[in-house]
């Protein structure tokens, strides 16, 4: 079973280890891509697929697109399903028709 890593917790204790803000953070969209830290080892890309809720209580369900290194380590594999939170995305990449998001570009990174 993989385990996410908190990387806005991580930001927090390490103030070089920069992340995406937490209004882009919260604001992705069906398509985007979200940056994932599994089990501590691996960044792993992950493609948005569904969205729920709003604000602190929003989740997500993406696919993961990047192939792990030690997929049985990890517990994950290209294609599988992953559920992550706002506090996991460690950094994002926009699909090229989601732009208009809420965010300017150039203040998606911070250490909050």
């Amino acid at each position: 079973m993989y385990e996410l890593v908190d990387v806005a917790a991580r930001s927090l204790v390490y103030p070089t280890f920069k992340i995406p803000t937490m209004i882009a953070r919260e604001s992705l969209l069906c398509g985007d891509l979200a940056q994932l830290i599994i089990s501590g080892r691996e960044r792993l890309w992950v493609k948005v697929e569904r969205v729920f809720g709003t604000g602190l209580g929003k989740s997500y369900v993406g696919v993961v697109q990047s192939s792990p290194v030690e997929p049985e380590v990890l517990g994950v594999r290209t294609g599988d399903e992953v559920s992550f939170s706002p506090r996991h995305v460690a950094d994002i990449e926009l699909r090229s028709e989601s732009y208009d998001h809420a965010y300017p570009v150039d203040t998606l990174t911070t250490n909050l």
